[in-house]
């Protein structure tokens, strides 16, 4: 992950905020025949793929439960028995359909206002996406997706100049590069002057924070707030696969590097235990605890994704 870490900073700058259309029937009616074409007489209709193959890349899955408020779309998603919640841009979307995104930002322990609703667990999103039309053009579609993803903010921080607290959440202002930016993270005591630092992020821009009725042109949402220095960047590295956890649309993967093991956390991904696999850098985090597997990691690298060797 290219100094990113996705989980605790979901690590994705979030931009365009675009509907995603629903895949038509039509559509579907007039590709069955030409699958059908090509195979021999006789032939026994090919089963149609996942949701988990459909998605491909992407996170997401079949939507269980929608709820609108404050600008947003929440779902509900299921994918390989897991439910998980992602809140994006609002979206014209329909339960029972399949649903996929790009990395977003963890939060955990959200409220929000507009719902009254606690979320112990929710990923922000940039723009929920259509998985069929995403894959419409086979690998060359899944090239430029991977292409159009938001990019990591990694490493960012500096001295505070303002600090907010509203809704479960401290917000600070830093001075970057002579730019004044904002940031939005699990409560923590702060203070004016402090020296603080994040790993990667996801940008909301003109967000509303309904708990200090301000509006933020633009605001990262991040994991946690590290006081003084940024975590350790990771040195690229490749091993074999010891064991794969999927939790919450992520995969939490030990690997034999180098004589020795690591836990790597990376969007959910299809790899099994003994295959060989590498990873470009990635934020080094100690004593690392998630919520859904309710376990704690002495030391977890959060890369942005993985390679099979």
């Amino acid at each position: 992950m290219s100094n990113t870490f996705k989980l605790l900073a979901p690590a994705l700058l979030i931009t365009a905020l675009t509907a995603c259309d629903n895949v038509k029937e039509q559509n579907t009616e007039q590709a069955a025949p030409e699958i059908a074409s090509g195979l021999p007489a006789n032939h026994p209709p090919m089963p149609a793929a996942s949701p988990e193959q459909s998605l491909g890349a992407l996170q997401g899955g079949i939507i269980k439960e929608i709820q609108s408020g404050g600008g947003y779309t929440y779902v509900l998603v299921e994918r390989a028995g897991q439910q998980f919640w992602a809140a994006g841009p609002e979206t014209n979307l329909a339960v029972g359909k399949l649903v996929g995104w790009h990395n977003g930002t963890v939060m955990r322990n959200f409220t929000s206002k507009s719902l009254d609703k606690t979320f112990p667990e929710i990923q922000f999103v940039s723009q929920f996406v259509n998985p069929a039309t995403q894959m419409a053009s086979g690998q060359q579609q899944q090239r430029g997706a991977q292409q159009q993803r938001p990019a990591a903010a990694g490493n960012m921080g500096g001295v505070i100049k303002e600090v907010l607290e509203g809704g479960g959440y401290t917000y600070v202002m830093v001075n970057i590069n002579g730019q004044d930016v904002w940031a939005a993270g699990p409560m923590m005591k702060l203070n004016v002057g402090e020296a603080i630092s994040w790993q990667g992020g996801s940008k909301m821009t003109n967000f509303t924070s309904s708990s200090l009725d301000k509006t933020f042109s633009e605001v990262y949402f991040v994991g946690g707030y590290i006081k003084g220095n940024a975590p350790a960047v990771a040195p690229s590295t490749s091993g074999k696969v010891a064991q794969v956890i999927a939790s919450a649309g992520y995969s939490y993967i030990e690997v034999e590097a180098n004589g020795n093991t690591v836990w790597l956390a990376a969007p959910e991904t299809s790899v099994k235990s003994g295959e060989s696999i590498s990873w470009q850098g990635g934020a080094v985090m100690k004593n690392f605890k998630s919520s859904s597997l309710d376990r704690t990691f002495t030391e977890i690298i959060f890369v942005d994704a993985i390679s099979k060797s």
